[in-house]
């Protein structure tokens, strides 16, 4: 239990303070027994303080008209801090995040300095109105490579890379978005793919996943977010190709997903971390298409999507089919103009014009996070996703930003 405080938007006849008053639930009706509220003077706001629990904090933080911003209160009735000093917005892009998959991920045995690591998570600070940088390193520990017979990462071991990425994003003041997976589901750095006969037990995986988080609590910070396992709807369609038991599939995927957030929300309880579960981003076909059944998402709906098309107004078209078919908030968890060819001109327009429809998700409380996949330098510098260029080297490096870094920067300044 943490004691928290909030402003909250009150909302027509107190129906915002309603609904966070209800133990996080809309649908309740008995307010928690712990929680005091207080309203402003024009009774527009009220400041809710309460011992909540991790599963109560989640639900607040995925709610726009909820804003964090403080530990417990001595005087509850001291409403000035409503007054002044701290101002509201309704409408807000909750998480704004940068993904460094391609130096977390695809270089673990070969991997950067920590000065690289220092230097990188200061640039994007300085230069991005962020709270989260997205890691993908995978969820395997050093004996796990031992006994699949296969090169260990490099030079730090697995547990010593991970630790320092997250203790230099927390430095910053920022919170990790962790979107790693094991190799063995996704048959990366020779690692026995284990799908079909080969594949692991469901509790096999959901056992490894709380044993990460109750062995390592230095990892985490309040304010993290758990994306483990993305797009793991990947290779369903057979048994051959499934790393779940195929009977029955979609429950199958429900029901791990489910045991996956209640499992790992316990195990953050225990080692007495605020971290929240439930943003493992799932492809957005298998949502929209209903593949992925309705009672796998809690407080968000999370994708990863790029579009075929790759407009504007198809963009448009698909937050609405997802939105109109889950009706919860949501985050787009991975998305960048990798494609992108067009001229500088051009695709900032583009660009331009991406941000603006997704602000305007933001402004009807439809859209509350956003992960921007291309956190890395890439050449040439404009026919690509990365937002950044380094001119030194891996132990020295001299960062700048790209040209399609300007919209990003402006989209999330709005917030």
């Amino acid at each position: 239990m943490s004691n928290k405080y909030y402003v909250v938007e009150v909302g027509t006849n107190n129906t915002n303070l309603n609904k966070l008053t209800s133990k996080g639930r809309q649908n309740s009706t008995q307010p928690h027994q712990n929680t005091h509220w207080a309203l402003s003077s024009d009774g527009t706001k009220a400041i809710l303080q309460g011992e909540f629990t991790n599963e109560e904090l989640e639900f607040f933080e995925t709610r726009p008209y909820a804003e964090y911003i403080g530990d417990y209160v001595k005087n509850l009735n001291n409403v000035e801090v409503i007054n002044n000093g701290f101002t509201f917005s309704k409408s807000k892009l909750i998480y704004r995040s940068i993904d460094a998959m391609k130096y977390t991920k695809d270089n673990l045995k070969d991997q950067v300095t920590d000065a690289f690591i220092e230097s990188y998570c200061s640039f994007l600070k300085a230069n991005f109105n962020i709270t989260h940088i997205a890691i993908s390193i995978p969820l395997d520990i050093t004996i796990d490579f031992t006994s699949e017979g296969v090169t260990l990462p490099s030079p730090r071991t697995i547990e010593n890379y991970t630790q320092k990425w997250a203790s230099e994003i927390h430095k910053n003041n920022l919170n990790v978005l962790w979107r790693g997976t094991f190799c063995g589901i996704e048959g990366i750095y020779d690692f026995t793919k284990r799908v079909g006969p080969d594949r692991e037990t469901t509790d096999y995986w959901i056992d490894k996943i709380s044993k990460y988080i109750t062995n390592n609590p230095n990892y985490f910070a309040d304010g993290d977010l758990w994306g483990i396992l993305p797009e793991r709807s990947e290779g369903l369609g057979v048994n051959e190709t499934s790393f779940l038991p195929y009977a029955d599939i979609q429950q199958e995927y429900e029901s791990f997903f489910n045991n996956l957030k209640t499992t790992s929300r316990d195990a953050f309880n225990s080692i007495g971390k605020n971290v929240y579960v439930g943003f493992s981003g799932h492809n957005w076909y298998d949502i929209q298409n209903s593949w992925i059944p309705e009672n796998t998402f809690e407080n968000i709906v999370a994708f990863d999507h790029y579009g075929v098309n790759r407009t504007v107004n198809e963009m448009q078209a698909d937050y609405d089919s997802v939105f109109n078919l889950i009706d919860k908030p949501m985050f787009h968890m991975e998305w960048s103009d990798y494609w992108n060819e067009l001229n500088e001109v051009d695709r900032l327009a583009y660009l331009t014009d991406m941000y603006d429809l997704m602000a305007t998700y933001v402004a009807s409380n439809k859209l509350i996070g956003f992960n921007y996949w291309g956190g890395w330098d890439l050449s040439p510098s404009f026919l690509a996703e990365g937002l950044l260029t380094n001119s030194g080297t891996a132990s020295n490096p001299i960062w700048s930003l790209n040209p399609n870094a300007t919209p990003l920067q402006e989209f999330y300044n709005l917030y």
